[in-house]
């Protein structure tokens, strides 16, 4: 196995993202962080441009939402949607081919209208979760807080919001999760695995202080609310498997001439359905100065590895997750991480950041080897 060792710059930037990815596999650490070579794939996929866009359009959202009516708020959502949808193919357009662009059109031919369903719920959702409880003091708000000053290392992220408690008064922040993950990921493990709530209220709390109470993640189901079907009878559908929300149940009794007063019964089954698997919900996290402590410690300790890194493949097969470098990967266990076979590789399937003109340097670059 070849251990390539790739020194990091002083004056670095380190991401919760390159932390992760660094502890799971330094491969892909070394193709896909900023710190090196900063690559990602060319064409999205359909959950992650779906997710880009409900979390664009979200943060359009907030900057002003609160302070308009509540009746202008769902227009004002689509407003975003496509403002942002439209951005988003824009920029796509700039980086793909006319064939490739035609190829992920068909892929993503759906996700307008899935994403237009997932966020007018959350607007529903926020008039009697989020506004009464919270107001938003910033949204989209990017920090850089000293992480090791003696090797020039910085701790650098962004989160969606920082609000006020209207209650207490305390600042939290507020990051978005799209996601198809079960709830009970996020309500009973989040606090004691995901690193990103620590990082973040560790590094924040260099900037807000105390008064920081701790994190928020507003985490929002994949998957938009089923719009129930009306049977041959006229009647709708009582079936117990529906996946969705009253409010969408009684917008389509209404829409059909039907009483809502003759499904009481459903109200109460979808509403106990909704509290077990929700489609929008507010997971508040805090932690003891302890456990921010050993976080911390961990934290620079893996940079410290990442100073000076060897990198090679994720050692057990078991926990590879098959991420969009494998073919590099494999190309790489062959000829080398740093051959130019595997720089034409990444260099036809990757760009840097969001242009493809940084990912052709690594071509020119692989054929002066």
């Amino acid at each position: 196995m070849q251990l390539l060792e790739q020194s990091v710059t002083t004056d670095s930037h380190v991401h919760i993202s390159d932390i992760r990815t660094f502890r799971s596999c330094r491969q892909r650490w070394y193709f896909s962080s900023p710190m090196q070579l900063g690559l990602s794939p060319r064409m999205p996929g359909k959950a992650l441009f779906l997710g880009t866009v409900c979390h664009d359009s979200l943060d359009r959202f907030h900057i002003i939402a609160a302070d308009m009516p509540s009746a202008r708020r769902p227009a004002y959502m689509e407003q975003c949607l496509n403002e942002t949808f439209q951005n988003e193919l824009n920029r796509l357009r700039r980086l793909l081919t006319t064939d490739e662009m035609n190829e992920m059109a068909i892929d993503i031919s759906d996700i307008f209208d899935k994403a237009e369903a997932i966020l007018l719920n959350h607007v529903a959702w926020c008039e009697t979760n989020f506004f009464t409880r919270f107001e938003v003091e910033a949204t989209e708000v990017d920090f850089v807080v000293p992480l090791m000053p003696e090797h020039g290392v910085h701790f650098a992220g962004r989160y969606d919001s920082l609000l006020r408690h209207r209650n207490t008064g305390r600042l939290w922040l507020l990051d978005y999760k799209v996601s198809n993950m079960p709830i009970v990921w996020y309500t009973q493990y989040l606090q004691q695995l995901d690193d990103q709530a620590k990082a973040y209220v560790l590094a924040c709390r260099q900037i807000y202080g105390r008064e920081l109470e701790g994190i928020a993640f507003n985490v929002i189901r994949a998957k938009p609310p089923t719009v129930p079907k009306v049977l041959k009878s006229g009647e709708m559908s009582r079936a117990a498997n529906q996946d969705t929300t009253w409010a969408v149940y009684e917008r389509a009794l209404r829409a059909n001439g039907l009483s809502p007063a003759m499904y009481h019964d459903m109200r109460a089954q979808l509403e106990e359905r909704e509290e077990q698997k929700p489609f929008n919900t507010l997971v508040m996290i805090t932690f003891t100065d302890e456990t921010l402590e050993l976080f911390e410690r961990s934290m620079k300790q893996t940079v410290r590895e990442m100073l000076r890194p060897n990198i090679y493949p994720n050692p057990n097969f078991l926990n590879c997750k098959m991420c969009s470098f494998k073919g590099p990967c494999n190309t790489a266990m062959q000829h080398g991480v740093d051959s130019s076979i595997v720089k034409r590789e990444l260099a036809e399937k990757f760009v840097v950041g969001r242009y493809v003109q940084d990912a052709q340097e690594l071509l020119e670059t692989s054929s002066k080897d």
